[in-house]
């Protein structure tokens, strides 16, 4: 019946939105990791409006899978709630989530399907949260991740550094970035 959820009409959605909020947590976290992994798995079901109203649940579980849900959506609105949880949220799962699911703009800003004032955003946020030592090592791995596909001048060196030091995670997420760059000097 989740497939119910896909493609929804306002109504219907404002009917999804009052009941999801009166399901007990683990009812919720349930439902919003198997609409992620459906999503992934079926490319024609539309979860995107679902998804971004999980972003604000009270649950982390719930805000990770709706995260993961959005892994390949378009819809640039959802950039900020998404730059504030990798900035801001309390869970650091939430935050490696989140720069997870930044990468997707960074390409798109690339391959020129968004604006270049969305893709400087998001790689510029990327960039912050992997420079800020304070950030848990997972958020700036994925930071670095999804940096890798940026033309930005600033991300070589990034990618160097990382690769330089020393820490195992970290070289694994400079060599991904690597991949990612499609920049033959890595070769």
């Amino acid at each position: 019946q989740l497939f119910r959820l896909s493609d929804m009409t306002p109504d219907e959605t404002e009917q999804f939105q009052a009941r999801w909020d009166a399901a007990p947590d683990l009812r919720r976290e349930i439902l919003a990791r198997h609409l992620a992994d459906l999503s992934e798995e079926n490319f024609e079901v539309e979860y995107s409006p679902v998804f971004a109203y999980l972003l604000n649940d009270e649950n982390a579980t719930v805000r990770v899978a709706a995260l993961d849900g959005l892994w390949d959506s378009e819809n640039t609105q959802i950039v900020s709630p998404i730059i504030n949880l990798m900035q801001n949220d309390d869970s650091f799962e939430v935050r490696h989530a989140a720069a997870k699911a930044l990468a997707h703009y960074v390409l798109l800003g690339e391959w020129g399907q968004v604006s270049s004032y969305v893709r400087d955003r998001v790689v510029n946020a990327l960039y912050e949260q992997h420079v800020d030592n304070r950030a848990a090592l997972p958020v700036r791995s994925a930071a670095l991740e999804g940096l890798g596909a940026s033309g930005d001048i600033r991300i070589p060196s990034l990618i160097e550094n990382a690769y330089e030091s020393g820490d195992y995670d970290m070289q694994v997420s400079a060599l991904f970035a690597m991949g990612n760059s499609a920049d033959e000097r890595w070769l």
